[in-house]
């Protein structure tokens, strides 16, 4: 598979991942980004959220890299999460797992061994494949993973591309006969990573971090807006993830986070993945 191919590759599954968020609807049509599978209609009928909103894993990773309190957050990320897919499984649940494995993929790309990654690229394939992902999309994730497994692919490469999931990452578009999961899929992303930083911070003693790195008020409005607006039947995850959300709410609107703050948000975080 060729460098083109990659690009193509992230761009299918950006737009797999894609929802649309009634709560920051915006009457200017949404900037085409460079998806190109989007359509002119879908572009103008398209509501994202505010561009750079939602932090990327590797912007989180070099905050906290900056900030003295580890190097990285790879070591963090586990062996294995124990997600299991079947036919039951409700579809927001499968949307969350799938974007804590885009996280786990993203940290651990430089690193990780290549059957251990190709193992989370095939889940992150399963999870969009129960999400109503169009077949294309699916093939050509597994032909990533088929090449990850093989290390035909440079890892600062795949580093590269994976970046550039995370810059497209927002809502854009309706996908798949499924409800619109997209937010989810972020949620779970941007929840992984906050869990990691909120440990590194208690185990490297640096509360005095815990403001700049964790304190995101329009990041968890923006998430419970959605979760208060779904339209379709709302899950146990949902309700969990609602009140969880709530209560990162009530944290990070503080003026200053104390170590008491820092110890409730992996505590509550914990309770979301205890879920998944």
């Amino acid at each position: 598979m060729n460098r083109f191919q990659y690009s193509i590759l992230f761009s299918l599954v950006v737009a797999a991942c894609g929802g649309d968020d009634p709560k920051t609807a915006s009457s200017t049509p949404a900037e085409p980004s460079n998806d190109a599978t989007l359509t002119p209609e879908a572009i103008k009928s398209a509501k994202a959220i505010p561009s750079g909103l939602i932090p990327s894993p590797l912007e989180v990773e070099n905050a906290v890299r900056k900030s003295g309190v580890a190097t990285d957050l790879q070591s963090r990320v586990p062996l294995t999460r124990g997600y299991e897919i079947t036919a039951e499984t409700h579809i927001d649940r499968v949307a969350m797992q799938t974007g804590v494995l885009l996280t786990d993929v993203i940290l651990t790309a430089r690193d990780a061994d290549g059957v251990v990654l190709s193992k989370r690229l095939a889940q992150i394939g399963m999870g969009l494949k129960k999400l109503g992902a169009e077949e294309k999309i699916l093939k050509t994730v597994q032909e990533f993973e088929n090449g990850i497994a093989v290390d035909v692919i440079p890892r600062e490469a795949l580093l590269e591309e994976m970046g550039r999931i995370t810059d497209l990452m927002a809502p854009e578009k309706k996908w798949g006969p499924e409800p619109q999961t997209g937010p989810l899929v972020q949620a779970g992303a941007w929840l992984a990573g906050v869990h990691m930083v909120a440990t590194a911070v208690l185990e490297s003693n640096r509360v005095d971090t815990a403001d700049q790195l964790l304190k995101h008020p329009e990041v968890v409005s923006y998430f419970i807006g959605y979760v208060s607006t779904k339209n379709d039947a709302p899950s146990t995850v949902v309700h969990v993830l609602l009140k969880r959300l709530e209560d990162l709410q009530a944290r990070t609107e503080k003026e200053h986070l104390t170590r008491a703050d820092v110890e409730s948000i992996v505590s509550t975080t914990d309770g979301i993945f205890r879920q998944l």
